[in-house]
């Protein structure tokens, strides 16, 4: 049951585009719901359209005009492999991907990235919009062990181009804690609780969102990196912390 519940949390985050948390049309949370469930290769739980609740669903006030980001433009491109160890010279990164994940391939994050917005379509939401907030996202890595007890996301967001407005780490934070919040909550599962908080690693400064979603962890490490947010996201369960805690202790300056 754990195991199929993270896998959801997965497609869920992965069908989610930053598209849908400016929009105050909830078909688009309808959208990216129904995309997780046409995942490839994700053992997605069986989940009621008919038991979406939107009356239930909080939205939290996000002012555009408190936004102040004063960054120096950088040209983000997709990080390299050398064995497990991941290297982004673009963002400044390197991680090593812990024994026991499995990489996907760029044709099933292509595939997964497809259904999420074949879906949105169908929601009647612009296609030009939709494509134009893919392109301005590189979903750089995921990972999963065999198990799918736990797993790990990499993605890099040109937020000004995805939204239309530039994000620095702590708007990004809030904006996907509310975000998630109306997904989950969309889904059917129940948020026991959310946190954003600080935290280094590898001496860089991160703003982390938790959500703890029917007893199962997320964790996204936002950092700012120029025009771009970069997002380190770990799910996974009690049995899988120390797998995941060894990605990010492994996250590191360079």
């Amino acid at each position: 049951m754990k195991k199929k519940v993270i896998s959801c949390m997965l497609a869920l985050t992965l069908a989610l585009s930053m598209t849908a948390c400016g929009s105050d049309d909830k078909n688009v949370e309808k959208g990216a719901f129904e995309a997780s469930k046409q995942q490839n290769d994700v053992d997605v739980e069986d989940l009621n359209e008919d038991d979406l609740n939107e009356d239930d669903i909080e939205e939290e006030d996000f002012d555009e005009e408190d936004i102040e980001v004063d960054s120096e433009a950088v040209t983000a491109e997709r990080g390299t492999f050398d064995g497990n160890v991941y290297t982004n010279e673009s963002m400044g990164v390197q991680a090593t991907i812990p024994e026991g994940f499995v990489l996907y391939t760029e044709e099933q994050i292509q595939q997964a990235l497809g259904a999420g917005a074949e879906m949105m379509e169908n929601a009647e939401y612009d296609s030009d919009s939709i494509q134009e907030s893919l392109a301005g996202t590189i979903y750089d890595v995921i990972a999963a062990t065999e198990d799918n007890s736990a797993n790990i996301q990499i993605v890099i967001e040109e937020t000004k181009r995805s939204i239309g407005m530039e994000l620095d780490a702590d708007s990004y934070a809030k904006l996907m804690e509310s975000n998630l919040k109306t997904t989950y909550q969309s889904a059917g599962y129940t948020i026991e609780e959310t946190d954003i908080t600080e935290e280094s690693l590898g001496g860089m400064d991160f703003t982390v969102v938790f959500v703890n979603v029917a007893g199962m962890m997320q964790k996204a490490y936002i950092r700012q990196v120029g025009n771009y947010v970069m997002t380190f996201t770990v799910t996974y369960t009690d049995a899988s912390e120390s797998a995941v805690q060894e990605f990010l202790n492994s996250i590191t300056a360079i």
